[in-house]
Parts: structure tokens; C-alpha cells; sequence
């Protein structure tokens, strides 16, 4: 019995050595996993902050893409309104803003023919007119004779 009175003693005494060792792990583990948390939480508002980022970008992009050929297509109309009918119009996409913009530029393409054909009109109606002129001024000459 006294044998194994010694043999408890050392027992307990690497129960003892055992349970530090372990206690010495738990805590390493524990400043490990703290360390990988925080490393981990810095990587998630690294990340969150590279997708605000891209978010907002993306976003001003997507709205600068209809908004300025809108733009463009309101001051394209407003100086075809004012009468400047030389003023061009560079919009070339395939959706509806492209659309609009290729209707305006047949629209003005027909009213520029149609000035064209006014003025030459104006032009021929001047031009007889001034040769009606002369026509009656020679006539008038040969009366007066």
C-alpha cells in the first residue's frame, strides 16, 4: 500500500504539471485566435471598403452615362430651337437615348432640305422677279417711244 501511496503523489503531481500545460495552450490559443479575429475583421472592412468603393464608382458611372447624353440632347435642342441649324449631334448608342438622338438628326436633316428648297425657291422668285422688272421696264421704254 505505501507503494502506491507514492505512485498517487506523482500521479497527481503530473496531473497537476498536465493541467498547467494546458492551461499554458489555452491561453496561447486564445491569443491566436484574438490575433486571427482582429487580423480577420481588419481584412472584412479592408474588403468592404474596396466594395463601397467600387459600388459608388460603378454607380456614378452608370448615371454620368444617361445623364450626359441627355445633357448633350438638351442643348442640342435648344439651339436647333434658337435656329442654329448647323449645330451637330455626336450621340451614337444603341438604346432608347440613341433613338431619340437619331430621330433629331433625321428631323433636322428634312427641316435643313426644307430650308434648302425655301431659299433656293426665295433665290429663283428673285431672281425672275428682277427680270420681270427689267421685262416691264423695257416695256414701259418701248410705250414711251
Amino acid at each position: 500500500m505505501q507503494q502506491t501511496v507514492p505512485s498517487v503523489g506523482m500521479v497527481q503531481e503530473n496531473l497537476s504539471r498536465m493541467q498547467e500545460l494546458l492551461k499554458k495552450d489555452e491561453e496561447n490559443y486564445q491569443a491566436i485566435l484574438e490575433a486571427t479575429t482582429h487580423k480577420a475583421n481588419w481584412i472584412i472592412f479592408g474588403l468592404t471598403v474596396v466594395i463601397l468603393a467600387a459600388g459608388i464608382s460603378g454607380g456614378v458611372w452608370f448615371v454620368q452615362s444617361i445623364t450626359k447624353p441627355l445633357k448633350e440632347l438638351l442643348v442640342y435642342s435648344r439651339k436647333f430651337g434658337e435656329g442654329d441649324l448647323t449645330v451637330e449631334l455626336t450621340i451614337d448608342r444603341q438604346d432608347e437615348v440613341g433613338e431619340i438622338a437619331s430621330s433629331l438628326k433625321e428631323s433636322a436633316a428634312r427641316l435643313n432640305g426644307i430650308v434648302s428648297h425655301i431659299r433656293t425657291t426665295a433665290d429663283n422668285v428673285a431672281t425672275e422677279s428682277q427680270e420681270l422688272s427689267a421685262s416691264a421696264e423695257e416695256l414701259s421704254q418701248g410705250a414711251t417711244e
